[in-house]
């Protein structure tokens, strides 16, 4: 089973779309230039000639690409991806672009295509459902049976599922065995609160407020100072800030798995509009390393562009990207690639997401190319 990325699910668009995008592309004499527009509109870092021969498709076809239904849904969902990977700002400038283009196209309708697309293409191991049933009861039983059958636990699953990192299943197996300790209500230490010492607290809090009487009573107990505070809010009730928890949509999940190792998580929850504490505790619960690793591997971009290591290797030999001292491919160098070589990659295989990040990176500033020189000459 390949556990890299999730096919469940429907991406068919809802009834009456085919007719909506098709709006203003049957009169022969406008029809051209509205859809250069779209394209432009929809992927404004592709160059204007890159357009036209996406619209002039091949020789060979009696029919344009752009006089079809298929071709503009390909579009905006590549449109879309690239929005997903923009983090929020990215979300809402697509949603925008594509509702200004096809004005009959629902916000909800195209929020929930972006959903889907952003499901359909995120890593099996990190939606929810899947650490659930058969998978979620091998954990359970090896929590259950100590430090030894948790290990056989977490080996059967990488021998069920050898595409599985060992830190995924094992940050799983961190959450059942929090999960099975609070079910059976581990008790904290006691703290002998006698009458004197809470009249004391409540004192403290009305004259100086939580932080200082927290600070006040730690002083003169010894005790730790969420005892106290925990004590203050629940017997004294003392008001404290409720924290809400905002659930995680299909797209931010697939943006965290798709830029850790090379966002830091600082970067990511700015990107998300969340805190730096929600997106390591989301990252942690998917088994993903904070750590930020520069660049990508050789590996790593043959998959994503669909070519052998081979050919990858021959691009470096032929100057077109640099290697670091860490045999990685520094991002610099991918974005030169990207702006000055993308007609060497077969667009047509892309995943919609991989077109996306080529698109962003093809649209580079200038002075990339002052950039991946300073690093060869430091190198």
């Amino acid at each position: 089973m390949d556990l890299r990325v999730a096919n469940t699910g429907s991406l068919d668009w809802p009834p009456g779309t085919d007719e909506i995008l098709l709006e203003g592309l049957t009169d022969p004499q406008t029809a051209y230039e509205l859809a250069k527009e779209r394209m432009r509109r929809l992927h404004p870092r592709l160059k204007p000639q890159a357009i036209t021969k996406r619209l002039q498709g091949k020789a060979r076809e009696e029919v344009r690409p752009w006089m079809s239904v298929a071709f503009w849904k390909q579009e905006i969902d590549c449109s879309l991806t690239g929005g997903i990977l923009g983090g929020a700002h990215g979300k809402e400038a697509v949603l925008r672009t594509a509702r200004s283009l096809w004005p009959r196209l629902e916000s909800e309708t195209l929020h929930m295509r972006l959903e889907a697309l952003a499901d359909h293409g995120t890593p099996v191991w990190a939606k929810p459902e899947f650490w659930s049933g058969v998978v979620n009861d091998i954990l359970i039983e090896g929590v259950k049976g100590g430090v030894e059958k948790e290990r056989r636990a977490v080996n059967k699953i990488l021998r069920l599922y050898p595409e599985l990192r060992p830190g995924v299943v094992m940050a799983q197996l961190r959450r059942v065995r929090a999960e099975i300790q609070r079910s059976h209500g581990r008790r904290r230490q006691r703290f002998p609160w006698t009458p004197g010492l809470l009249q004391q607290l409540k004192d403290a809090c009305a004259e100086t407020g939580v932080s200082a009487a927290v600070t006040l009573m730690h002083e003169t107990t010894g005790w730790p100072r969420d005892a106290i505070l925990r004590r203050a809010h629940l017997v004294l009730q003392v008001p404290s800030k409720a924290k809400t928890s905002m659930a995680w949509s299909a797209s931010e999940r697939r943006y965290v798995v798709e830029h850790a190792g090379h966002l830091s998580a600082s970067v990511m929850a700015k990107e998300l509009s969340r805190s730096v504490e929600s997106v390591v505790c989301k990252m942690k619960h998917l088994g993903l390393s904070i750590a930020r690793d520069e660049g990508f591997t050789i590996s790593k971009l043959a998959a994503e562009w669909h070519v052998r290591r081979a050919t990858i290797s021959q691009w470096i030999r032929d100057g077109w990207m640099k290697r670091g001292k860490d045999g990685r491919v520094p991002e610099r160098s991918v974005r030169s690639f990207c702006r000055l070589h993308k007609d060497e990659l077969n667009w047509e295989r892309l995943e919609p997401y991989t077109r996306a990040w080529v698109l962003e990176f093809a649209g580079g500033s200038e002075d990339l190319e002052d950039e991946e020189a300073a690093g060869v000459a430091s190198a």
